[in-house]
């Protein structure tokens, strides 16, 4: 097939390998074929059992790029604490250009490659973190939070909304950090946009101290004001204290506790570069919003 893709094409170009087995007792026999076709630098590789047609042992679907020259791999291949060891005939990574290919990742706890049975919360939160280490040391840039296509495969459909939930906890973990970003130095005195008047920033003051105690953040509020084609991030530090002489109409003594709201520059959604930097923060908004506040409580 690789052949018929035109010239230039070899084993040698596939980047990623998912390799479906009908039954696991066949692996080493097939692993040992596997591994006939590959070099020193063999493509990531994802194999699990699977209910294929009765007739068929295995199914293989894969990924390639041409680019040789570009193409790094890594493997680990001593015991460590920080991801596990290679235990076949693929890379833990295959990277080209600024394209990441990660190799399947189970939880085996890597100082002694033994699977964690730990129930599906720890299992999920395990693979994950490999998945997070692999990345990071073949891109120290690159996230999880940077992953364009994820596949997980578990061993039952009821643990699937488990895995869900602990994808999305992992991710905003990552969002966490970034809230950092909206702590900028602009505040409410310093503030100026020329479309937004005094009024309208107070009313939206008065909306982040309503949302503070179903905020994820708590007891920081992430807001976003939209005006035109502009956006900008808010954060409200309010703290427990203040809170509650707000909640009790303590006005006089609440004006003594200090708690301030933050503001990014305006983003404008119709320029570029703006738009890049939005979509991150927004992709993880969506997430923690569609997954529910009270999942991280």
């Amino acid at each position: 097939m690789l052949i018929s893709l035109g010239k230039g094409w070899s084993m040698s170009c596939l980047v990623c390998v998912h390799l479906y087995v009908q039954n696991m007792a066949d692996f080493a026999e097939i692993n040992a074929v596997y591994r006939t076709y590959f070099g020193i630098n063999p493509p990531a590789r994802v194999c699990v059992q699977a209910q294929l047609p009765k007739d068929v042992a295995v199914q293989i679907d894969c990924y390639g790029n041409h680019d040789i020259k570009s193409r790094q791999t890594m493997h680990v291949q001593g015991l460590s604490h920080w991801a596990p060891a290679n235990i076949g005939p693929y890379s833990q990574c295959v990277k080209v250009k600024n394209r990441l290919y990660v190799a399947g990742q189970i939880p085996l706890v890597p100082g002694s490659m033994k699977i964690l049975k730990q129930g599906i919360q720890a299992e999920a939160k395990l693979a994950l973190q490999h998945v997070s280490r692999v990345l990071d040391a073949m891109h120290p840039e690159c996230t999880i939070a940077d992953t364009s296509h994820v596949v997980c495969y578990v061993t039952h459909p009821q643990y699937v909304e488990a895995v869900r939930l602990e994808w999305i906890k992992y991710l905003s973990n990552y969002y966490v950090d970034m809230c950092n970003t909206f702590k900028s130095p602009y505040t409410a005195e310093s503030f100026t946009f020329q479309n937004l008047s005094p009024e309208a920033l107070g009313h939206h003051g008065i909306e982040l101290v309503m949302e503070r105690k179903d905020s994820y953040f708590f007891p920081g509020v992430v807001g976003i004001i939209c005006s035109g084609t502009k956006v900008i991030f808010t954060y409200l530090e309010l703290t427990q204290a203040h809170y509650e002489k707000i909640q009790m109409k303590g006005e006089k003594d609440g004006m003594s506790l200090k708690s301030h709201i933050s503001y990014t520059r305006p983003y404008d959604f119709m320029d570029v570069q703006d738009r890049k930097e939005l979509l991150q923060p927004l992709t993880w908004l969506g997430y923690l919003q569609s997954a529910g506040y009270s999942v991280y409580k």
